[in-house]
């Protein structure tokens, strides 16, 4: 695998590409069956940070760089489902759902109003993640 695949030819990778999405969050009662399994990409940042320190420069990275970049995006899928797994498994309320779809969304609207902007990409993921739950556990409970 190189690190031009599924990547522009030209293309040049940096670390702010790593940055991407926030890793969703799990919910305390589905840490345990959640996280055992989760990938934590320790090699693959390990492998950059190493990268960067010797070459310094991301251009002579961009294999790790990659590497790393999809690590992330496995891990966070497979959370994502075990999330919504672990939801249909422990009966998760859809009311309850909602309720913290409301705080994630007075969150976000706090978060942008107050110039917070770093955590705004987390507070929009959360919003996401938690819409995403809603919508399963609706489709689960149709008949």
């Amino acid at each position: 695998m190189s690190a031009t695949d599924g990547v522009g030819e030209n293309a040049v990778l940096t670390a702010v590409d790593l940055i991407g999405e926030p890793a969703p969050q799990v919910p305390r009662e589905m840490r345990e069956r959640c996280l055992s399994d989760a990938p934590l990409c320790q090699r693959q940042l390990q492998d950059f940070l190493e990268c960067m320190l010797e070459r310094k420069t991301e251009s002579m990275c961009q294999e790790v760089i990659y590497l790393l970049s999809k690590c992330r995006q496995r891990r966070d899928a497979q959370l994502r489902q075990c999330v919504l797994a672990a939801d249909e498994a422990l009966g998760t309320p859809v009311a309850r759902l909602q309720g913290e779809l409301q705080q994630a969304q007075d969150e976000l609207r706090d978060t942008e109003a107050n110039g917070r902007f770093a955590e705004v990409s987390h507070a929009r993921s959360r919003v996401r993640d938690l819409q995403a739950r809603i919508v399963a556990r609706q489709r689960s409970q149709q008949p």
